[in-house]
């Protein structure tokens, strides 16, 4: 299904939601699943997010989840500026648009991304992510928090081990599958319930904004989960291109070493990092192979590298890599 927005739709979009007389519009290319606009009008710069996965049940309580986020950290506090959704003529923060497309809108927060942190931006991003996770300790949900859910992982993969190899993607996911499924099963047998709380989920230097050196702003909480707060850690030091976008022997005890400057972590927690980087890595062949929808010319790579990547971590586990 084509997500995108024409310019009369975003100018409707315009007015249900009274952001004023659009002047510009660019689209955003950042981002894995959602489409997202910055649009300019005479009352003020503002994003649209039309959401990338169908808007069932689940999506419905993550978006919910995400939202309640979002006030709890602003009534708290959080020293940031965070997106704050804004409501349609009908009181409402998600808008079913046409073609079964819904989206929302939340006012521009001033402030740049930057490709590659510099030392004193890398340390503003790790206190960022420690107060996160402090002010987040607290948050409460019906129904959470929750173990790992490697089920979902689990059914991807047995889903493809059912097809037929039609080109190289499939042929380095099936060639790789049986070492993947030994991953998750010795995954299991850890155990991850540290210091389960609410995580942000997705601390990378895309989302997060800065005025020069002073981080100022972090957006896109579409990914906070229950998990263990080690998970935050371990996915900032995966995403974070700092000193490199590699993952080597060098850079996680860094990033443990900066986060413990501004928030608890323990021993124990610094023993998941691993594992979980693992995890994440397992789950994310799955998804890359049977969710991606966005940059698909850059699929295979992706999947190749976090294949690479998985062995590396692997490898350091003790774990066969052939």
């Amino acid at each position: 299904m084509d997500k995108n927005l024409t310019r009369r739709e975003i100018a409707k979009v315009a007015e249900d939601y009274s952001l004023g007389q659009v002047r510009k519009t660019r689209v955003l290319d950042a981002g894995w699943v959602n489409h997202s606009y910055d649009v300019s009008t005479n009352k003020g710069n503002y994003i649209i997010q039309v959401l990338g996965s169908k808007y069932d049940d689940w999506k419905k309580n993550k978006m919910n989840m995400q939202f309640a986020v979002l006030s709890h950290l602003r009534k708290k506090g959080f020293p940031y500026e965070i997106p704050e959704p804004l409501t349609n003529s009908n009181q409402e923060n998600i808008s079913h648009f046409s073609r079964d497309r819904h989206l929302w809108v939340y006012k521009k927060i001033e402030g740049e991304t930057v490709k590659g942190l510099n030392r004193l931006q890398f340390t503003e991003a790790m206190k960022g992510l420690a107060l996160f996770d402090r002010y987040a300790q607290d948050f409460k949900w019906p129904g959470e928090p929750k173990s790992l859910y490697f089920e979902w992982t689990l059914e991807g993969y047995r889903r493809l081990e059912k097809i037929t190899p039609k080109n190289r993607t499939d042929r380095l996911v099936l060639k790789n599958l049986d070492l993947l499924n030994e991953y998750v099963a010795n995954l299991k047998k850890i155990d991850f319930s540290q210091r389960v709380q609410l995580i942000q989920g997705d601390f990378n230097d895309g989302n997060i904004l800065f005025k020069g050196n002073k981080l100022v702003g972090v957006i896109d909480f579409d990914n906070t989960e229950f998990a263990p707060l080690t998970k935050d850690v371990a996915l900032a030091c995966k995403r974070i291109k700092y000193p490199q976008h590699k993952i080597d022997d060098k850079k996680i005890p860094l990033y443990v070493k900066e986060y413990r400057k501004f928030g608890r972590f323990s021993k124990e927690d610094e023993k998941l990092m691993i594992p979980c980087l693992l995890l994440e890595d397992c789950t994310l062949v799955k998804w890359l192979y049977w969710h991606q929808e966005k940059h698909l010319n850059e699929r295979y790579e992706a999947i190749a590298d976090t294949i690479d990547q998985t062995k590396l971590l692997a490898s350091w586990m003790g774990w066969r890599t052939k």
